[in-house]
């Protein structure tokens, strides 16, 4: 059996960008589709929110 890393859960969007080193807003963003993200860094968002288990808050997402 391989042994696998262990990785803290991220679970805001303001972890998610400390980690990455963008805004909040970028995450957001990229997220949320908008047209003027960089398709690179939103690749690079998506594939870290799977690898660090990043699930957007279904109710925040209400409070618009």
């Amino acid at each position: 059996m391989g042994i696998k890393k262990s990785v803290k859960k991220i679970e805001t969007t303001e972890a998610l960008a400390k980690h990455l080193g963008l805004s909040r807003w970028t995450i957001s963003r990229a997220l949320n589709g908008h047209k003027n993200i960089h398709a690179k860094t939103v690749k690079r968002i998506k594939e870290a929110s799977i690898e660090l288990g990043f699930q957007p808050n279904k109710l925040a997402k209400t409070l618009r």
